[in-house]
């Protein structure tokens, strides 16, 4: 408010002029402005089912002008599912759950052993990488981390890059172990920056993280997230 320069862009839906009613925060007539500024798909609880919807969602850009600065605010309400369908926007429901305390009771009520599909949100993290070295030989990593208990398996997993090129993974990790994984083609992670998207066997997102050059510092350095 103090910055005369900076300025405010919202995304969202507006509704019409309001030729009879004032605004109800601000007084000015006929009212008029914009609303859904925030994520409008995920919702699951039945009362909002009909506002999903795919290339829709809403959002806050803040420009300052010193310094320089660009900041964006993404919000959505607690009720809605940050894995949604491609198709309609509506939720994912095998992640609409909370993960660890679903996968718990399922392996008690099953009494078979300590291992988990991994079709959960939130199990493994991609923690590190090692992008291609601009001085030296093209062999990049990533690596994740197996934050839960329970031991994953990773068969039908894949690492995806910013062309959706992907590797498929395979074997088991470990609950609370690391496991760094050697970048073989047609994956290529580039030194100008970019995404890693860890998929499970299904193909739904359960990671990912985004670099830039700029993170790269200097060859043979490998990144955290």
């Amino acid at each position: 408010m103090a910055d005369s320069y900076s300025r405010i862009y919202a995304f969202g839906s507006a509704w019409d002029p309001e030729e009879q009613k004032c605004d109800q925060v601000f007084g000015f007539l006929p009212g008029n402005g914009i609303h859904d500024i925030y994520m409008n798909q995920g919702n699951g609880d039945g009362k909002h089912n009909g506002d999903n919807g795919v290339w829709e969602d809403g959002g806050i850009i803040f420009h300052f002008s010193k310094p320089d600065q660009w900041i964006a605010i993404f919000l959505k309400f607690k009720s809605q599912s940050g894995y949604t369908k491609d198709n309609d926007g509506s939720p994912i429901e095998k992640l609409t759950y909370s993960p660890l305390s679903d996968l718990k009771s399922k392996l008690i009520s099953n009494s078979i052993t300590q291992t988990a599909s991994g079709r959960l949100e939130g199990l493994i993290k991609i923690m590190a990488a090692h992008i291609n070295d601009i001085e030296g030989p093209e062999q990049s990593s990533v690596t994740i981390l197996n934050i839960s208990k329970y031991e994953i398996d990773l068969n039908g997993w894949s690492i995806v890059d910013t062309e959706r090129d992907r590797m498929y993974l395979y074997g088991k990790i470990n609950p609370g172990i690391a496991k760094t994984l050697s970048i073989i083609g047609p994956l290529n992670l580039s030194n100008k920056g970019g995404l890693i998207t860890l998929l499970d066997d299904e193909g739904t997102k359960v990671d990912c993280v985004a670099f830039s050059y700029s993170k790269l510092r200097e060859p043979g350095w490998t990144i955290t997230f």
